[in-house]
């Protein structure tokens, strides 16, 4: 048998846990962006890192 490619289904998290209502937008965003390239991945990253930083002052 062959590894399981489809997408998590919806209600559950990213640890396969089961949690109530639909997975929500920011968690859906965090899959995609783990799908992009590596260094996509750093520049989303770091936009990020500069969105929380503004906000915590």
């Amino acid at each position: 048998m062959g590894q399981n490619t489809q997408p998590a289904a919806a209600g559950t998290t990213r640890r396969g846990t089961t949690r109530r209502g639909p997975v929500s937008r920011l968690h859906q965003q965090i899959d995609a962006v783990e799908q992009l390239p590596k260094t996509k991945q750093q520049f989303v990253s770091q936009m990020l890192e500069t969105v929380l930083a503004q906000a915590s002052h």
